[in-house]
């Protein structure tokens, strides 16, 4: 079976990159074990007509940097020349199943429905939807094609990263095959430290709509805890808040080894909660907010669900755990032991079954 994958974005360097990406990345190095992989992207620093751990990877941006020396030049070229080049190389691997993501479904969709080929997207956000109409969205469109829903609902199918998304994608596309591919999360399993005591409590990133602010205002509760985050742009310490930022490293469990108790206070919904399920697979104690597909990664148990925005839900959450940390034992061992599901040997036969039943 021959697969391509089109998109914008295929970063391989280890720099800071979407979840979305990851997973996608993940899945298709998984499968090109088995089958022909083609990745077409503009721009990921892997190369033209190179080889990625069994994937043949043509970076558009890769090409035209051998012939312009200014990078901002041949960024623009790519830019400008991405859709033509993709459609001619789809052309040239004949392929069976043809997968885009976000702003590449436009130039994907046309080519297969032009050449009778089956096409599906990857959806793990809600950017093709209620596109803000600016001048940047019109030009992405001139160049890449429509990716907003007119365009989602020609698909053959949709490749969801949770319950909620799918749930999501039925009410908001006139798509049938809608499927559930979790990202392969393939952290060791740890075993729940039943003797621990919550001496660090963290989170990752520090943005405004991750909950950054809500544990700025956890803090003060707690003044006898150290409180850290994943993801500024360097170790240092918010003297402010009394809070230390590490900078975003390509092995984030190193950092998350650090917490007793990591919380996930998204003020958004998120779409899936890889960092919730990766505390789980470290033995970490964990709590979300009741948003997205968050609670999905704790298989719904109140007991690790904060149902309000309000800073006092948290702190009466957070006080449970850190004054009682095995009251509720059981259903934490239970929730991590569930991370299972989202491991690569479970999802990658998920993903494969899912081509082989597209593809006939």
């Amino acid at each position: 079976m021959k697969i391509v994958y089109v998109a914008t974005s295929f970063n391989t360097t280890g720099k800071k990159i979407g979840g979305g990406e990851i997973s996608n990345r993940d899945l298709l190095e998984n499968i090109a074990q088995k089958e022909d992989v083609y990745v077409i992207c503009m721009h990921g620093s892997n190369g033209w007509n190179e080889q990625y751990k069994n994937i043949k990877c043509y970076d558009v941006f890769s090409l035209f940097k051998k012939i312009f020396i200014f990078n901002k030049i041949s960024y623009l070229i790519s830019f400008i020349f991405f859709k033509f080049i993709s459609k001619i190389l789809m052309k040239k691997i004949n392929p069976d199943i043809v997968l885009g993501a976000t702003e590449s479904v436009g130039i994907v969709q046309k080519f297969c429905e032009k050449n009778k080929i089956k096409c599906g997207v990857f959806i793990r956000a809600f950017e093709n939807f209620n596109i803000e109409k600016n001048l940047k969205n019109s030009i992405k469109k001139f160049f890449y094609s429509d990716f907003s829903e007119i365009t989602i609902n020609k698909m053959d199918f949709i490749i969801t990263n949770s319950l909620f998304m799918r749930e999501k994608c039925l009410s908001m596309t006139s798509v049938d095959d809608i499927y559930i591919v979790y990202p392969a999360i393939n952290l060791k399993k740890n075993p729940i430290d039943t003797n621990a005591s919550i001496q660090t409590i963290g989170m990752v990133s520090t943005r405004i709509d991750k909950g950054f602010n809500i544990f700025k205002a956890i803090r003060p509760h707690f003044p006898d805890i150290k409180f850290i985050v994943l993801g500024g742009t360097e170790d240092a310490l918010d003297t402010e808040n009394n809070i230390y930022i590490y900078k975003w490293v390509k092995n984030p469990e190193s950092v998350l080894s650090k917490m007793d108790l990591i919380l996930v206070p998204s003020i958004i919904e998120e779409t899936f909660g890889r960092i919730s399920v990766e505390a789980l697979r470290l033995g970490k104690r964990v709590l979300v907010s009741n948003k997205g597909g968050l609670p999905e990664t704790v298989n719904f148990n109140n007991n690790f669900i904060v149902e309000n925005d309000d800073i006092m839900s948290w702190v009466e959450k957070v006080e449970e755990v850190v004054s009682f940390p095995n009251a509720n034992l059981y259903d934490l061992e239970e929730v991590s032991s569930n991370t299972l599901n989202y491991t690569s040997s479970i999802q990658v036969k998920n993903f494969y079954k899912i081509l082989n039943e597209i593809n006939g």
